[in-house]
């Protein structure tokens, strides 16, 4: 029997919600016409509570220049922007209706304009450069199939001391009962066992789907 007191999860129904609707600022007036927007057109975005982590991971970090992996409506580059840091911003995703919509909505926050947007495949476009030696930091929220391999790349293409953040690392709780039928599953459970096999210094932030932050040694 659980004692109620002490239950497997920090979360009870309905306290997440809570966590960002009543406890996380939004620093920027945007971010809430973004939310009931992905609300509205069925979009995944970052929570806000994680967003609010992701910002403060930049503003610690202080990257200077970032490396998008999903843009979708911007969401998240609204978050990092949010940090208030003069940043360098390349945002790649092959969804060019939702680039332009992030184009939009990140062109009424300080420093949006300046966000560099690539339509293309994120994994083709990771392989067909020498290396990343440019990017301090990297933000990955794309397919959960291609995490393994974008994990393999990164390693490979970025410089020690570079920063790699992962969303949804906790794969919404399915990495304790994965469907061996979906491809997403299976690959956030090798995408583990292969950041547990890594050298790699890490931290995992249990706010909203998990955000993962990696440092290449």
């Amino acid at each position: 029997m659980i004692n109620k007191k002490f239950s497997l999860s920090i979360y009870r129904e309905g306290f997440e919600k809570f966590i960002d609707t009543e406890l996380i600022e939004r620093p920027l007036p945007v971010m809430k016409e973004m939310e009931v927007y992905a609300e509205t057109n069925y979009i995944p975005i970052l929570s806000p509570s994680a967003g609010s982590v992701l910002s403060f991971l930049v503003g610690h970090y202080k990257p200077e220049t970032i490396l998008e992996l999903g843009t979708g409506i911007g969401y998240s580059t609204a978050w990092i922007l949010a940090s208030g840091e003069k940043l360098q911003i390349t945002s790649i995703d092959r969804n060019q209706k939702n680039t332009e919509v992030a184009k939009n909505f990140l062109s009424q926050i300080p420093g949006g304009e300046s966000v560099r947007f690539v339509n293309e495949w994120i994994v083709d476009h990771i392989k067909a450069r020498e290396n990343l030696y440019e990017y301090k930091l990297v933000f990955i929220d794309c397919d959960k199939i291609c995490y393994p391999e974008l994990l393999y790349l990164l390693q490979e293409k970025l410089l020690p001391g570079s920063i790699m953040i992962f969303d949804n690392s906790l794969w919404h709780a399915k990495l304790m009962n994965p469907d061996p039928e979906k491809l997403s599953d299976m690959a956030m459970l090798e995408f583990w066992k292969l950041v547990k096999e890594s050298s790699l210094k890490r931290c995992l932030f249990t706010n909203g789907d998990g955000l993962l932050a990696l440092e290449l040694k």
